[in-house]
């Protein structure tokens, strides 16, 4: 309850088992309910429905909480090293077990396959990390495979161009921020935010159209924030 909102469903993928026994009006009710709460109707096969969310959230979720648990024994003085790439890869890892437990048990059959996968997909690349040639082909081959991802609203993955900028850790530099983003007429399209160990200030990157970045930028720093050079990349 504590987490309920209005528009919580908004825009979001609903999934209907279309082996469902529910009867016809009670189906109708189910996906008047779903329009109501302004969700989309998605209809699949049990079976299929099973397989798709064990390659897209519970194998993620194994796999997180597995890259996690490598830092268990790490000194607390390298954690302090870690960046944003460690801490948006096991960010799931925070997931309640006990609730994970059951979702893992009633989908292993479709778990187990994918999870041997993967280990032939490390045992590879242990056979290969000395052939620069073949990592750099493994990780073609996952940015290749991250881009088919669906991008906003639905459409491709488009290019957008990233900016850093570091920000104070008070109260309303968001705001401020974004404010001014809204002055320069650009749209931010995504962002990140990394926190500085021992200081109190972040880094804040703004995703937006390659359009924009260079005038965005500049606008930034003319208003005196700080501004580091941006970069143009393919993510959404």
């Amino acid at each position: 309850p504590a987490s309920a909102r209005a528009d919580l469903f908004q825009g979001r993928n609903w999934i209907v088992l279309n082996g469902s026994t529910l009867e016809a009006d009670r189906l109708a009710a189910v996906n008047e309910l779903i329009s109501i709460c302004g969700a989309r109707a998605v209809v699949m096969a049990p079976d299929e429905h099973d397989r798709a969310l064990a390659l897209l959230s519970h194998l993620p979720q194994v796999l997180a909480s597995i890259l996690a648990a490598q830092l268990k024994d790490v000194p607390v003085e390298i954690l302090d090293l870690a960046g944003q790439g460690i801490k948006d890869t096991i960010r799931i890892a925070g997931s309640d077990p006990k609730l994970w437990r059951e979702i893992i048990s009633a989908n292993s059959d479709e778990i187990a396959p994918l999870l041997k996968a993967v280990r032939n997909s490390l045992d590879e690349a242990i056979v290969n990390i000395n052939d620069p040639a073949a990592i750099e082909a493994l990780i073609e081959s996952g940015r290749s495979a991250r881009n088919r991802i669906p991008g906003k609203h639905g459409g491709v993955s488009r290019n957008y161009s990233y900016i850093p900028i570091v920000i104070p850790d008070k109260a309303g530099q968001l705001g401020a921020l974004f404010n001014e983003c809204a002055l320069a007429d650009v749209n931010i399209e995504d962002l990140s935010i990394e926190h500085s160990p021992g200081q109190q200030t972040g880094l804040i990157t703004l995703a937006v159209s390659p359009t924009d970045a260079a005038r965005l930028s500049a606008h930034l720093s003319a208003a005196g924030w700080d501004v580091h050079s941006f970069e143009q990349n393919t993510s959404e």
